[in-house]
């Protein structure tokens, strides 16, 4: 366990990869990708999200797939039977519905209990689903968002991050105050089922 002392003096508790003992990634020992940004809560990319080895060793029990619209809306699912998966589609670019729907999904599996543990991949850009991060913590710990940016550039060396997308999840962080949720997470989620083998679902948000 390794504890990050932010710039506001709170601490923010989560569980890095060790530099020295690495992340177990396969036998192709690229270990750049696959990283523990929160306790519990992993960023990686398609090939890791292909690795059941790591999955698995990592203890996974959820998968989110943040898909963007220059896929075509395609989405491989490689272990329907063996994790829970959810789909965040966004166009462009993130917005606001993208970023309140994702805490909710977060906080929705994060509580349910303490054995769950995410893994959320694209097939493009880790970069937004860092931006979809720092919104989860700052809305979620009350850090301020300079801080929770250093933190991620801590863990993720090469990040980078643009005034005028830090300036737009701070404004998203403050919509979020003001906006009411009835019926908090379980009307958000449109659950579909599918048949495969057996049947199983992905909740598309």
């Amino acid at each position: 366990m390794y504890e990050i002392q932010l710039d506001n003096s709170k601490e923010l508790q989560v569980e890095l990869i060790n530099p020295d003992k690495g992340t177990f990634n396969g036998e192709d020992g690229n270990k750049k990708k696959f990283k523990e940004i929160l306790r519990r809560v992993f960023i990686g990319n398609y090939e890791d999200s292909k690795n059941i080895l790591l999955l698995n060793n990592t203890n996974i029990t959820h998968i989110i797939i943040i898909r963007f619209s220059k896929e075509d809306y395609t989405t491989r699912i490689n272990f329907p039977h063996k994790f829970e998966y959810y789909i965040i589609d966004l166009n462009s670019e993130f917005d606001f519905t993208s970023c309140s729907h994702f805490k909710y999904l977060l906080d929705e599996i994060l509580f349910e209990n303490n054995k769950n543990k995410i893994f959320i991949h694209s097939y493009f850009c880790i970069n937004y689903i860092l931006y979809l991060l720092i919104f989860y913590i700052v809305t979620t710990l009350n850090y301020d968002i300079q801080d929770v940016i250093s933190y991620i550039k801590k863990i993720i060396i090469d990040f980078v991050i643009s005034d005028e997308e830090t300036d737009k999840i701070y404004y998203f962080t403050k919509r979020h105050k003001l906006t009411y949720y009835p019926g908090y997470l379980k009307k958000i989620y449109i659950i579909f089922s599918f048949l495969f083998t057996d049947n199983f679902n992905i909740s598309y948000i």
